[in-house]
């Protein structure tokens, strides 16, 4: 399984194409980053920040020209993140986006050109110590994003996390998948119970609609290093209640372009499950785009996308931080599905300050996403670049 594994992570290396190539690589999605496609994405991720869409407001500032939101470089080109194949009678996996990391060394500019190279994806056994039934790997998936002038302006990395087991296990008698597109499940995870959508009371709504439409952003009234302490509070700011609308502006900016499912098909049965009631074959990341194809796999509920949710993170930080503001560093953890129907308030605290070794004045923000329901979602700590007043 590892061998296979190992080497297509060793085919897939180089640059993005304009068309997904005999690798079976993604292309390049956004390879202008011109005016309008960068207002596309910010209507999905932050609108509200004119620095994204409003040509005179943004020349008018540090920057001199529309600047693209954090998430521009997934949506430019994230490839397909290496999910290991297996047949089922060698084992079995499930597998689990855990976590993104993004670092940020120059703004994308409106009019930049982007080249996107797919470095090599690595896995790492990470299987506590003292044995178990089930095998812990983790797979780290790195991008590279450089302009025009050959500036590398950020790296993507994409985490996953695989438990695989060898199939006569008990937790291998919970899922099977097969290369021909089978699915069997055990009655154990059968019981899995699925997650009622929230009920709102009209209330409510006012109160999220409020709440959004309130949000302070400090825009042009420059956040300076010296002003911040640790431990300072950020004004924290709310995403939904999460419907449909959202996942098709999801489909619509943050993945590689989409086939119809016969040409997908033709390609990829095997990463296809097949709905037992009505024989049609689905495509698994049909999980963030439906209420019905996360119960074929008894899921515990859907699911949006996470570069949604991390946006809302993001926003949080650029409220804060002025125009001035850079972030440079974003992570994120995911520690439960965002289902449809949900709310997520983000907050965030600063937790560092420092200045780094090329002399940029920093703060290190810990975010995190809390739903309606009042658990704990995801986290996302961010990193800002922040201007100084003894440098003016």
């Amino acid at each position: 399984m590892l061998d296979q594994w190992n080497e297509k992570a060793e085919r897939d290396v180089g640059w993005f194409g304009e068309e997904p190539d005999e690798r079976g690589m993604a292309p390049c999605n956004i390879r202008e980053a011109d005016e309008e496609v960068i207002r596309m994405v910010a209507r999905n991720h932050d609108y509200k920040n004119r620095l994204y869409r409003d040509r005179e407001y943004a020349k008018a500032s540090r920057w001199g020209n529309i600047i693209a939101p954090p998430m521009f470089m997934p949506c430019a080109g994230a490839g397909c993140p290496h999910f290991p194949m297996m047949n089922k009678d060698v084992g079995v996996y499930v597998g689990q986006h855990f976590g993104e990391e993004y670092d940020y060394y120059k703004p994308i500019y409106a009019g930049d050109t982007l080249r996107i190279y797919q470095g090599r994806a690595i896995m790492k056994d990470e299987t506590p110590e003292g044995g178990s039934d089930i095998r812990i790997l983790a797979s780290y998936d790195r991008k590279y994003y450089f302009n025009q002038n050959g500036e590398q302006v950020g790296v993507f990395e994409h985490i996953l996390k695989h438990l695989y087991s060898e199939p006569g296990t008990e937790f291998g008698k919970v899922m099977r998948y097969g290369f021909e597109g089978d699915m069997a499940l055990s009655s154990s995870f059968r019981n899995v119970r699925w997650t009622e959508p929230f009920r709102y009371t009209r209330e409510q709504m006012d109160a999220i609609n409020r709440f959004y439409l309130n949000e302070p952003r400090r825009g042009r009234n420059t956040l300076y290093w010296e002003d911040v302490n640790v431990g300072d509070v950020l004004p924290s700011t709310v995403l939904g209640p999460i419907t449909f609308w959202d996942a098709v502006g999801a489909v619509g900016t943050h993945w590689e372009s989409v086939n119809t499912l016969n040409e997908f098909r033709r390609n990829h049965m095997g990463g296809l499950f097949i709905d037992p009631v009505t024989g049609v074959p689905h495509q698994g990341a049909e999980i963030h785009l439906s209420m019905d194809v996360p119960k074929l796999i008894h899921w515990y509920s859907s699911t949006i996308v996470e570069q949604t949710i991390i946006s809302a993170c993001c926003r949080l930080v650029g409220n804060w931080m002025s125009d001035d503001g850079f972030i440079s560093h974003v992570g994120w953890r995911k520690f439960t599905n965002t289902q449809y129907g949900d709310t997520l308030f983000a907050r965030g605290r600063v937790i560092r300050k420092y200045i780094d070794e090329d002399g940029s004045c920093k703060v290190l923000v810990d975010t995190a996403l809390e739903n309606v329901r009042g658990y704990l979602t995801n986290m996302c700590p961010i990193t800002v670049k922040l201007p100084s007043r003894e440098a003016q």
